[in-house]
């Protein structure tokens, strides 16, 4: 009996150790952090991409096709930045988020992702990155980020928070994100437009999560600068209340599901207006351009002509609605004809040309008299 009584006190204290061991490890261990919780609420632009679901898709084939001779090499600085890591950051990457501010005066822009990679490897690649431009590599922490970069350049720098979230982003908008994520400034969720378009993009549950979602906004200021541009170049008779239309769209989201092999590619345009009748003539817009697209014979040849005539458009209320869809192996082989149609156009010879007569060889017209008919 005492045996059995010292048993049971033993397990009862290795559960209480436990548990107060797990209990410390839970308070110690990092917060994971999101992507999109990095993403400020004064975004102009927000856009994610699912990479893993994309690269799952046979569209992804077909563009990494069409796109594989190019020299990837001045995007960003890609090529010098896969050199330097040893490994193709991109193959790294489950998630991508975009997040570019409205005011674009220093070329702001910030990039968020999933990358299964430790601080220690950022680090190698930062530092010969930096090494090869002949600039200085600094890390520093900054909140719960360690931050890779000179902050007095207004360069491109990565900060990196375990187990997994990398930012890079140039000049202030990174601190912004930082701040973001640490919750010391408001996020892009308790913005009122962008979540209104995106709930309204994926509110069906096999719209939970797009391939690709991006949402835009359209502050007064600047419709009104771009008013003030077509006003003067407008001439028809209905080229102000088109023009009253589209520029009363204050936001405008894009979702697309690429799909599986055997599926369907799917896309979603919402546009968010100001007035129920603003987006009456957007709707009408819309329905223009997708008659004067179903017409044209080179889309058709392509293959597009299917994807054209699925365009359908809904108005509700201060809201448009507009979706499409297509075989996905269909949308993938059209992709392959138009590049394959571009690459050929490429090699056509190009028509010489002739230089201008001087002008004493210039013919004279010849005179409409006498006995030539006059």
């Amino acid at each position: 009996m005492a045996s059995s009584t010292i048993r049971g006190k033993l397990v009862a204290l290795l559960l209480l150790v436990g548990t107060l061991a797990v209990g410390v490890y839970a308070l110690n261990r990092p917060r994971d952090v999101a992507p999109m919780e990095t993403i400020p609420e004064s975004s102009f632009l927000v856009a994610s991409v699912d990479l893993d679901d994309l690269r799952a898709s046979p569209v992804f084939t077909a563009l990494s096709s069409a796109f594989g001779s190019l020299d990837k090499s001045s995007f960003f600085g890609y090529g010098e930045l896969t050199e330097s890591c040893g490994f193709d950051p991109l193959e790294r990457m489950s998630e991508l988020d975009l997040a570019i501010p409205e005011s674009q005066d220093r070329g702001e822009f910030g990039l968020a992702t999933r990358v299964r990679a430790t601080s220690e490897e950022l680090a190698t690649c930062t530092a010969k990155l930096a090494k090869k431009r002949g600039e200085k590599s600094e890390t520093r922490t900054q909140g719960s980020f360690a931050v890779i970069g000179d902050p007095t350049e207004n360069k491109a720098r990565i900060a990196f928070h375990p187990p997994g979230t990398l930012l890079v982003a140039r000049g202030a908008w990174l601190e912004q994100m930082i701040a973001t994520a640490d919750g010391k400034a408001p996020s892009v969720a308790t913005n009122h437009d962008h979540t209104e378009l995106r709930t309204a993009l994926t509110g069906e549950p096999e719209w939970k999560r797009p391939t690709a979602i991006i949402t835009v906004l359209l502050p007064k200021s600047i419709r009104e600068r771009i008013k003030s541009e077509m006003s003067r170049e407008a001439s028809e008779a209905n080229a102000n209340t088109l023009m009253n239309g589209v520029l009363g769209v204050r936001g405008a989201g894009f979702a697309v599901r690429v799909g599986q092999k055997g599926g369907l590619s799917e896309a979603r345009l919402e546009l968010l207006c100001d007035t129920a009748e603003g987006c009456n003539q957007t709707a009408d817009f819309l329905e223009r351009q997708r008659f004067q697209l179903s017409s044209n014979l080179a889309l058709r040849l392509v293959g597009i002509g299917p994807l054209i005539d699925s365009f359908k458009v809904e108005r509700k209320g201060t809201h448009v609605s507009a979706k499409m869809n297509v075989s996905a192996d269909e949308l993938a082989r059209s992709i392959e004809r138009a590049m394959n149609f571009s690459k050929g156009m490429s090699r056509l010879p190009s028509m010489p040309t002739l230089p201008a007569p001087k002008p004493d060889e210039r013919i004279a017209p010849k005179a409409l008299s006498g006995s030539d008919g006059g």
